[in-house]
């Protein structure tokens, strides 16, 4: 049993089996080897600097992981190929009997093709199939070289341990690398606190130096400041003088216009007491007119009514003298018709009609008569009407224009008063508050060179320590606070007195205003005055073409009786 697997194991001489069992051989032979010469610690620590920096070696436990990583990054390349070495092997077994396979499966088919032909006898396939039986059980042998390959390999591997030695190993120099840092960190640290305890004593040195610097300075800026502020209280006190001096003067200029005002006042309270006398005298002037002129517009209603009386007698008449007319024509149709029975009619007819002519001609006679007496009457009504509207008007006219031309001049001496006063006033004004404003501006001038550079002194103080001048900085604001004070006191009073002054211009121009809205009212009121009179004169305009409205009339109603008659 024993000499058959030996005898099976053992290669033969063709050339198939002879080359997979050297190859086989060969790489198993090289791999141990290759591995027992490599998987050392030399060659480990080789591939360490190799892949590490020798500055960053702490870091590589971190890049990759875990020690089993680092294990495969330091690993030989032996000890690589001896981990894929037994795959190997096993796949170079396989392939040997399944080629062994192969070229057996087509010898048998080439034997089975010619076993048909008549030269080829039956025994002779027989033996060819026979030999090849024979040795097809030798095609496993590769496969079988492999398997053992692999399992030799794997035991050497798990006998020799090269991993876990070159495992061990890692660990050790992380654990030594670790330390190596742990130390380096420590006199780092070390270092850097020697370095930042030396850095402290230098600045607190140097802190020290520039607070007694700082505190000269302090002294230095105080007595500054000390100076600065007996000035701001000089000029203070200079503004409130000049202040004092100023509202001295705006009072007396407040009391003279106060009394330019009133005497303006009191001249224009005359002056409109004046006007009104002379338009109430006016008014009743007028109101006299008004009755005359209704008394004549009574008479020319009267008249108007005798003239409509006359004229409805005169259109009886006519109406009379139609009526005849009519008749006159009957009986000439009449005629007409029965010329040779109405002859003696003719002569009564004739007679009645000469009776008729003569009635009609006394009328219009006497009609004539009395549209030449209402002629004369209206014309004579007419002509005391117009010539009392006449004198009317040019009186009114002339007391109107003269109390205009009155007004206007006093107005005027009013108004050149007012100019005056005003124009003296602002005047006045304009030299107090250019004076006010130089001291103002010298004033905020000196107030802002102290400010400024205590402001610059605080910024500079503030920003080397905060500390210790914040007493100051108080003081300062203190004093800053006083000094806006007093300005604002100033501005304030200033205000007030420029308020008053403009108050008492519009309780001037008020009276004015007022004044001259009562001229505008009371010539509105005349314009409505003389609008009333032109329409109170038109009846009279009325009554004047009434007369020939009835002479027209009468002699239309003349021509056509005349044409009636001739008819």
């Amino acid at each position: 049993m024993i000499q058959d697997i030996f005898t099976f194991l053992l290669p033969r001489g063709e050339f198939l089996q002879v080359v997979f069992s050297s190859v086989m051989g060969l790489l198993l032979a090289f791999t141990i080897v290759g591995v027992r010469l490599s998987a050392n610690e030399r060659r480990w620590e080789t591939n360490w600097h190799r892949r590490t920096d020798s500055a960053q070696t702490d870091v590589l436990a971190a890049e990759y992981g875990s020690s089993h990583e680092l294990s495969d990054i330091v690993a030989t390349r032996w000890e690589k190929l001896a981990d894929i070495m037994p795959g190997i092997l096993l796949i170079l077994g396989l392939l040997g009997t399944f080629l062994g396979l192969g070229i057996a499966l087509n010898k048998a088919s080439y034997i089975l093709q010619h076993s048909n032909a008549a030269s080829v006898s039956m025994d002779d396939t027989m033996e060819n199939l026979k030999g090849m039986m024979e040795g097809l059980g030798t095609k496993f042998k590769t496969s079988t070289w492999g398997i053992m390959a692999f399992l030799a390999l794997k035991a050497w591997t798990v006998v020799n341990g090269y991993e876990d030695r070159r495992l061990r190993w890692c660990v050790a120099t992380l654990k030594t690398h670790a330390a190596e840092v742990a130390r380096l960190q420590t006199e780092e640290k070390a270092r850097a606190e020697d370095r930042l305890v030396t850095t402290l004593e230098t600045v607190g040195e140097r802190i020290v130096g520039g607070l007694m610097q700082m505190d000269e300075q302090r002294r230095a800026e105080s007595a500054e400041h000390a100076a600065l502020l007996q000035r701001l209280n000089e000029a203070a006190s200079a503004s409130v003088a000049g202040t004092a001096t100023t509202h001295e003067k705006l009072d007396a200029q407040t009391q003279q216009f106060s009394a330019i005002v009133g005497a303006a006042m009191q001249r224009v309270a005359a002056h409109m007491q004046q006007h009104d006398e002379r338009r109430q005298a006016e008014f009743a002037e007028h109101s006299r007119m008004l009755i005359g002129l209704t008394d004549v517009s009574r008479a020319g209603v009267a008249a108007t009514k005798a003239i409509h009386g006359r004229l409805d007698a005169q259109t009886e008449q006519i109406s009379v003298a139609t009526t005849h007319a009519e008749h006159t024509r009957t009986a000439i149709e009449d005629f007409v018709k029965a010329n040779i029975e109405n002859i003696d009619r003719l002569g009564e007819a004739g007679e009645t009609m000469s009776t008729a002519a003569q009635a009609m001609s006394g009328s219009a006679d006497q009609l004539q008569v009395a549209i030449g007496e209402l002629q004369q009457q209206i014309v004579s009504v007419l002509g005391d009407v117009k010539e009392g509207l006449a004198n009317s008007i040019a009186s009114m006219n002339g007391s109107f224009h003269s109390n205009l031309n009155d007004m206007s001049t006093k107005l005027a001496a009013t108004t050149d008063g007012i100019r005056d006063s005003v124009t003296l006033m602002s005047t006045n004004v304009d030299k107090t508050l250019d004076k006010m404003g130089v001291q103002l501006e010298t004033a905020t001038e000196g107030i802002r060179t102290s400010v400024s550079q205590l402001s610059s002194s605080v910024s500079q103080t503030l920003d080397k320590v905060s500390g210790t001048v914040e007493g100051a900085i108080n003081d300062s604001a203190k004093l800053q606070a006083e000094t806006s004070f007093s300005l604002s006191a100033l501005t304030d009073a200033l205000s007030e007195s420029v308020t008053e002054s403009t108050e008492m211009i519009k309780n001037l121009a008020e009276p004015i205003q007022l004044g001259l809205t009562s001229v505008s009212e009371g010539n509105v009121r005349m314009s409505k005055i003389f609008e009333e009179i032109s329409r109170r004169s038109a009846p009279a305009q009325r009554i004047k073409a009434a007369p020939e409205r009835a002479r027209r009339t009468t002699k239309t109603t003349t021509e056509r009786t005349r044409r009636a008659s001739l008819s």
